[in-house]
């Protein structure tokens, strides 16, 4: 009994070494692996970017080529392929299996589109087209793009740049944006915008429940539209600005005139005032809230 106890009792440890290395070998399949890729890029090409978890960060720099480097913690495989003219990278499948960290290096004038659903994006030193669409990840861009197109269900957008023209759309995300622009619209459901801008030509800012606000200058000849259904509307306008204001709201205080509508009374009752003189041709500054408060200052 006692050698046919040891024998298997050898048997049990034989087949727990058979099995360690298949389990090592499980253990090390997730440990983080990096990535180190390369490929040339055309300084005005194309770069298409998707990692649905995890993080992205795009620099631009003065090569006419593309490098990736990060870290990919789970099995999921990384693939880049392309040509000259355009590069395709980033994570194949969904995110179930986790993400990837990527630090993407482009040339400064490619054009950048990126697709994400939690993951993080943070874009730096492009000056090509650049649009970023995610569903719950933070995006920050400070970049001087000529174009910019940010969309996001649920994550924060925090914007630093001048694009000649400029869209950004949000659910619930909080949007700030800090720049000028000739062609600026800014929309979201239920999040706060808040724009601090040089000086813009035609721009429109509405939510359906969350404030707007705006500080900044318009030029001659120029619209600006605040409007939210639910929310407060704020402008402080240049010193300098020439412009013909309509206020729409409930409660208003244009400049120091206050007004308020009589609660049960749905008639509208705009108030309308002319800032700057008579100079032509004037800007245009419309603030509408059916149920919040209008404030229009001056520095």
């Amino acid at each position: 009994m006692t050698a046919s106890r040891s024998l298997a009792a050898l048997a049990r440890c034989l087949a727990c070494l058979a099995i360690l290395p298949a389990a090592l070998a499980a253990q090390g399949s997730t440990a983080p692996r990096t990535i180190d890729r390369g490929l040339p890029l055309k300084a005005d090409g194309i770069v298409k970017i998707f990692n649905s978890v995890g993080a992205v960060q795009v620099v631009g720099w003065a090569r006419d080529s593309v490098a990736v480097h990060g870290t990919l913690a789970t099995s999921r495989q990384f693939f880049m392929a392309g040509s000259a003219n355009g590069i395709k990278l980033g994570l194949e499948g969904d995110g179930d299996a986790g993400g990837a960290d990527l630090v993407v290096s482009v040339p400064a004038g490619a054009r950048v589109w990126i697709r994400t659903s939690t993951a993080d994006v943070e874009v730096r030193g492009v000056t090509g087209a650049l649009d970023v669409g995610t569903v719950e990840g933070r995006v920050q861009v400070q970049a001087q793009p000529e174009e910019l197109t940010v969309e996001s269900m649920a994550g924060d957008i925090d914007v630093v740049s001048s694009p000649r023209q400029l869209r950004i759309k949000s659910a619930s995300g909080r949007v700030l944006w800090s720049g000028s622009s000739e062609d600026a619209a800014v929309s979201t459901v239920g999040g706060p915008i808040t724009v601090k801008a040089g000086v813009v030509t035609r721009a429109r800012f509405e939510s359906v429940s969350g404030a707007v606000r705006y500080a900044g200058g318009i030029v001659r000849g120029g619209s600006l539209v605040l409007d939210s259904h639910g929310g407060d509307v704020s402008a402080v306008l240049s010193r300098h600005a020439v412009a013909e204001l309509e206020v729409d709201a409930p409660e208003s205080d244009v400049l120091g005139l206050r007004t308020a509508r009589p609660a049960g009374d749905a008639r509208r009752a705009p108030v309308f005032r002319t800032i700057g003189g008579e100079g032509f041709p004037s800007a245009r500054v419309t603030l509408r809230s059916f149920k919040g408060r209008a404030t229009i200052t001056q520095p």
